[in-house]
């Protein structure tokens, strides 16, 4: 019963509609906490913070340019070419966590974290296993971008 409405219900799953769910298809009345217990415990699922992806990141249309991009990098691979995949990211405190378990009426914070001035990294790593970075302070732009693809070359 919980896991068709599971399979009807489209991700993020969200407890409150569960509950609903339960009570006005099946007339089951179930408390918050041992619909979490079964959730967890019997169906091996966690509850996680939720990712945000662009409204269209699954039309039809992406799929098919995701699969056309693989499809070149595979064909890359078989002729023996090197290709560089090539991000980027920035780093601005030590400690990343955004979730904590913790007792019930305490408040989740640290104050082991530093802060730090904004270190911004372009990493990028070869078909053939070679790794390539560059480490900065402050943001990158154009000109940081450029100046780390000229040195690929």
């Amino acid at each position: 019963m919980i896991t068709g409405l599971i399979r009807e219900c489209q991700a993020p799953l969200q407890l409150p509609y569960l509950l609903e769910a339960l009570k006005t298809k099946h007339g089951v009345q179930l408390s918050a906490t041992l619909l979490t217990r079964y959730l967890k415990r019997e169906l091996g699922m966690s509850y996680r913070r939720i990712g945000i992806v662009g409204k269209h990141y699954d039309d039809h249309k992406n799929l098919l340019k995701r699969q056309l991009a693989a499809a070149e990098y595979i064909r890359l691979l078989k002729s023996q070419r090197e290709v560089i995949n090539v991000d980027e990211s920035i780093i601005r405190s030590t400690d990343q966590r955004t979730r904590g378990w913790v007792k019930q009426g305490k408040r989740v914070f640290t104050s082991k974290a530093v802060r730090l001035p904004q270190i911004s990294m372009i990493g990028a790593i070869s078909s053939k296993g070679k790794t390539f970075y560059a480490i900065n302070q402050g943001k990158n732009n154009s000109l940081t971008f450029s100046l780390f693809m000229l040195n690929l070359i």
